[in-house]
């Protein structure tokens, strides 16, 4: 049996109003992410008039938008609107408008209003489902509201709940659901919740809060290390299954205790990639976050080959089958590579352990983006000569060391301390302090905390800060020219330094855009969270270079 939902009709009067039209179109991805769009058409003057000064939509306040985007439909083409968020008893809304310069000639503007969820939907045992509200939320009601909804390629239709009279039919392998409704009353949070079976790759329901890929480019290889941080949003899981590249081999898995066991599955000779399961240390739960690292082996020439007569080589990081809040990459050169230009610009360069590093960052990720890199760098033809000749000098020194100390009488050397060298002592005691402070001022700033005592220790802790850093500049710079030996990690502590300016610097920048309305609260949360945790691992590097100048003396 088939049931009509009821709909509430807004009284006539005698106050003009707006008529509008809406289109709901609501398509469910892969991975769970689904995208909402709305498109408005505005009719007569009193729709233009409409358009220019501004009006509110949205969604009932459950649904939380990881992107929101307006725009109008001007000379063939969407062009982006500005808008506001505006929440209102029930609802997350946004209020928006169309400027004069973008105003459509004719009788009609259409808007278009673009949400995107990355956690609406729910896993029930074998099934997949998503509740959704049937109709755009607005001020006014909707003259005609018509709804077209996608599942997932392969997916299955399996319920609906209400049922409602709906068209169902399938377009190239994609299950499609109609539906048209007339007089919509505002402000309306009737929903509708559809069940799906999904595809066998289409099996979890994963949110990525943090991913580094990172890249070790070796003569005939490269050394992939994908690290982690995962939430499970759907059913318990005893194994995770992987797609990683075709050719991929040497596949380990590890987590922060130790090995984690890896199967690679047989495929068919026609496989165009590799599938192995990684078994978790314990089941994996519901709104568990897990952390494993998984690494392997790919051929340079298929994923990384540098056109003929070019320095620059392209790579593209290979999708992944969930929504990834921050993903960074990370490409170690060669030995003796040097680092020449890359698109889009790194955020930064920098030698470790005698390679340079190549850092990107780039953003979030919808479920299988592919985004493309582009790295230019050149290798010395002597870089392959350079490390066993090294080799060959060290032994000839220890050889050349042993046979003097056989031959000379022992006697006693004393070991500087780092007493006997005030500059470096106090060098190092003023860094440990300004470390303290930094983890200090990362810890309120996470607690978000308002207090009137949280503020006054972060505005003591800036300027102590600002006092320790002009010191410890000072003093290093002195120690780099008095001491020769500590230049290496002297700079490392430098530019560490620079990514902890930078970050301060993206914070501001975020407390600035929150108070101007340009991000979600959420957003902010979200972003300034991933600034702190690049602030964490330069606070690391330091520590180290610290360690390291510590052993030294």
């Amino acid at each position: 049996m088939v049931f009509q939902p009821a709909f509430g009709i807004v009284a006539v009067s005698d106050i003009a109003v707006p008529t509008i039209d809406g289109e709901r179109e609501v398509i469910i991805g892969e991975g769970g992410m689904t995208l909402i769009s709305d498109i408005f058409t505005l009719q007569g003057p009193l729709g233009r008039e409409l358009a220019t000064t501004g009006f509110w939509t949205g969604l009932p306040e459950q649904y939380e938008s990881e992107h929101s985007q307006f725009d109008v439909w001007k000379d063939d083409r969407w062009q982006a609107l500005p808008f506001e968020e505006t929440l209102r008893e029930n609802f997350t809304g946004y209020f928006t408008w169309v400027p004069e310069e973008l105003l459509p000639s004719g009788e009609t503007v259409k808007v278009r209003a673009s949400y995107m969820g990355i956690d609406w939907v729910f896993q029930a045992g074998s099934v997949f489902g998503l509740t959704f509200p049937l109709y755009p939320a607005l001020e006014y009601n909707i003259s005609l509201a018509s709804l077209h909804v996608e599942f997932p390629p392969k997916a299955i239709y399996a319920s609906m709940s209400p049922v409602f009279n709906f068209t169902m039919y399938t377009e190239d392998g994609v299950q499609m659901v109609d539906y048209e409704a007339e007089d919509i009353e505002p402000y309306s949070t009737e929903s509708v919740t559809l069940a799906y079976t999904p595809t066998p790759w289409d099996e979890y329901l994963l949110e990525c809060l943090s991913l580094k890929h990172h890249v070790t480019i070796r003569s005939d290889t490269l050394r992939v290390e994908d690290s982690y941080s995962l939430k499970n949003r759907g059913t318990y899981i005893f194994e995770y299954h992987v797609i990683l590249p075709l050719g991929a081999t040497d596949i380990e898995a590890r987590d922060r205790v130790g090995p984690l066991t890896v199967e690679v599955e047989e495929l068919p000779e026609n496989a165009t990639y590799v599938s192995v399961n990684v078994a978790p240390r314990s089941t994996w739960m519901y709104q568990d976050l897990w952390g494993p690292t998984i690494s392997y082996s790919i051929d340079r020439d298929d994923y990384f080959a540098k056109a003929e007569g070019s320095n620059t080589a392209v790579y593209s990081v290979p999708g992944f089958p969930f929504y990834i809040h921050d993903l960074s990459a990370i490409f170690t050169l060669p030995r003796g590579g040097e680092y020449i230009s890359a698109l889009p610009a790194p955020i930064s360069t920098e030698k470790v352990n005698s390679r340079t590093e190549v850092v990107f960052d780039l953003g979030s990720l919808i479920p299988y983006e592919e985004p493309e890199l582009s790295l230019g760098y050149t290798v010395s033809p002597l870089a392959a000569y350079i490390q066993p000749l090294s080799v060959l000098l060290v032994v000839t020194v220890v050889v050349g060391v042993v046979y003097v100390n056989r031959r000379r009488k022992p006697r006693v050397v004393e070991k500087k301390v780092v007493a006997e060298r005030p500059k470096i002592a106090s060098y190092l005691a003023n860094y440990n302090e300004r470390i303290d402070l930094l983890n200090e001022h990362i810890q309120i700033l996470k607690g978000e905390s308002e207090e009137e005592q949280q503020v006054q220790r972060l505005a003591e802790i800036n300027r102590r800060l600002e006092q320790l850093e002009r010191s410890v500049k000072q003093t290093g710079s002195v120690l780099e020219e008095e001491e020769p030996e500590l230049i290496d990690h002297l700079r490392q502590i430098r530019r560490a330094e620079e990514e902890v300016s930078r970050v301060n610097e993206d914070l501001r920048n975020l407390d600035v855009r929150l108070r101007a309305r340009r991000i979600s609260r959420r957003d902010h949360q979200r972003r300034r969270e991933s600034r702190l945790n690049r602030q964490r691992e330069a606070i690391k590097r330091i520590e180290k270079a610290l360690s390291d100048i510590q052993a030294k003396v």
